[in-house]
């Protein structure tokens, strides 16, 4: 529980997600998960405002599809749908909604599931720890198996093996792919400032600190942003991993989308390690 000063300030927590062609059956999924996380957040902790900025960057290309799914949310006091001119990439879409003069800023993707609860949990860790600048959650498919959306900071062999190995040679690398993966950490059930690099597809952090950040480096069109902002927020806060936090997510996997997807990531994951350093092994 939060302390009782925290208990009597009243919050205000941004959310932002970006869209490209997203399903209506999977935004339908998302907006009712989000709002009876908000509800629910609502009910038990004092909330001053929340507010939804939705990016849709096939706006330009398909027309408006989905605005029509985010006009009036319950527990959300204000929602703004942005349709850029052209597809920004993912990191400059949501460097869009990041000045909302929030206390606490959740960024979120179109393919994540929020438990109830999970925005209490979050935020109360977060109200609780003040070293700690952003927490990442427990995170599970739809069958309830984890995903181990936790990571440390990757090796290139790390990288290789778990974007692009077939099964049977990720099984001989099982206990390095583990560890990179904090697999043990992830299943202990307890709070983990072990997080070196948290999935951007669940990021709840103090809106301060990613101003102070200036957000995401746009550099990065699609994949490893979220490498990329973990490290250069570990220089500032820890990252937690919070387990009371759950989320089911149904997204990734790179290199099963096709060669375009593939070329991203590769070139992505070239400009993290020449920025942050090449660890080979």
């Amino acid at each position: 529980m939060p302390t009782d000063n925290n208990l009597q300030t009243p919050i205000y927590l941004s959310i932002a997600t970006v869209l490209y062609r997203s399903g209506d059956e999977q935004l339908e999924r998302f907006r009712d998960s989000l709002v009876r996380c908000v509800q629910h957040l609502r009910s038990e902790r004092p909330v001053a405002r929340v507010t939804l900025a939705v990016v849709d960057n096939a706006a330009a290309e398909d027309g408006d599809r989905h605005s029509r799914q985010f006009t009036r949310l319950a527990g959300i006091d204000s929602i703004r749908f942005i349709q850029p001119d052209h597809n920004l990439g993912y990191g400059k879409a949501h460097n869009l909604c990041m000045h909302q003069g929030s206390d606490f800023h959740l960024i979120l993707n179109p393919d994540v599931y929020l438990a109830p609860d999970a925005l209490v949990a979050g935020i109360d860790y977060l109200q609780q720890h003040p070293a700690t600048g952003m927490v990442t959650p427990y995170g599970v498919d739809d069958h309830e198996q984890p995903l181990f959306l936790s990571k440390r900071y990757p090796t290139v062999l790390d990288f290789l093996l778990r974007g692009f190995a077939p099964p049977a040679l990720r099984r001989l690398f099982a206990n390095r792919l583990a560890h990179y993966e904090m697999h043990r950490e992830y299943l202990s059930g307890e709070a983990s400032d072990a997080v070196e690099i948290a999935s951007g597809c669940c990021m709840l952090s103090r809106t301060a600190l990613l101003h102070r950040l200036h957000g995401f480096c746009e550099d990065y069109f699609l994949y490893f942003e979220d490498f990329d902002l973990s490290v250069r927020l570990r220089q500032h806060a820890r990252i937690t991993l919070v387990p009371a936090m759950r989320i089911v997510h149904d997204g990734g996997h790179a290199a099963r989308k096709g060669w375009w997807h593939i070329r991203q990531f590769s070139r992505a994951g070239y400009r993290f390690f020449s920025t942050h350093g090449w660890h080979w092994w």
